[in-house]
């Protein structure tokens, strides 16, 4: 079952915020290629949803 939200109900949160995508990229320590690859998808700004399921981060662990 589906659900109707209205535009003025949602309230918008973290995943909305939009973010430079080269900021993003330093901040994320995300190599060259991805960085063109991101900007090339969506130019210099997207929200934080978007850049967070379009890039593979780097392990944190070995």
């Amino acid at each position: 079952m589906s659900t109707h939200f209205h535009p003025k109900i949602i309230v918008a949160g973290r995943a909305n915020e939009v973010l430079e995508v080269e900021r993003f990229a330093s901040d994320h320590k995300l190599g060259d290629k991805q960085t063109r690859d991101l900007l090339r998808l969506f130019g210099a700004f997207a929200t934080r949803h978007e850049l967070l399921t379009n890039c593979v981060m780097p392990r944190a662990t070995r």
